[in-house]
């Protein structure tokens, strides 16, 4: 394995115009990992590229490592666009971010570990018998409902009638009353 320079590496993703992780071919991307990471050996990273080719690319390892060569790509090309106000990141501030992403990934895992061991959930039997007592609920509000409902009904309909009955009589004591009237002014 021939160890690249800081230079050839730029060089040759500039030449190639590389612009994506995906463009590098495997070994680039090892290059730009011992270039900035100087404890990484040339065993290690033989080791590491074996196991590399068989991660999915939904693997955190295969994301990070992904996540460093876009990083490196962008640096890159840093130089060559222009410069904008507030462009630059400071160490500190790159760091930073890097320790944000970092412990969000572990919030991430976290939260995945416990979605696998079931904490802070509740069964699937214990959802079932939850959602079965609030069927039963339901059904017996809405039967309760439909009781009510008739009982309103029915009282609508009795005082009605009742109303109507006292119209009848009302309107028989008026026409008797205006009968006797009539009969009182013929006479």
């Amino acid at each position: 394995m021939n160890i690249m320079s800081l230079n050839e590496v730029v060089e040759n993703i500039k030449e190639k115009n590389i612009q994506t992780p995906d463009e590098l071919a495997v070994i680039n991307k090892w290059d730009i990992l011992m270039l900035l990471v100087p404890d990484l050996t040339k065993e290690k990273v033989k080791i590491q590229k074996k196991n590399y080719a068989r991660l999915k690319t939904d693997n955190l390892l295969y994301m990070c490592i992904d996540t460093i060569c876009r990083m490196f790509l962008a640096m890159v090309y840093l130089e060559s666009r222009p410069e904008m106000p507030n462009d630059r990141v400071g160490l500190r501030s790159f760091k930073f971010l890097i320790k944000n992403k970092i412990d969000e990934i572990e919030e991430l895992e976290e939260e995945l570990e416990k979605v696998k061991e079931g904490k802070g959930m509740i069964a699937v039997e214990e959802h079932n018998n939850e959602m079965n007592s609030l069927r039963k609920q339901i059904k017996n509000q809405s039967e309760n409902i439909e009781d009510l409902e008739f009982k309103l009904k029915e009282q609508r309909k009795f005082f009605e009638d009742k109303m109507n009955k006292q119209d009848e009589i009302h309107n028989s004591f008026k026409k008797n009353f205006t009968d006797k009237l009539n009969e009182e002014s013929a006479d």
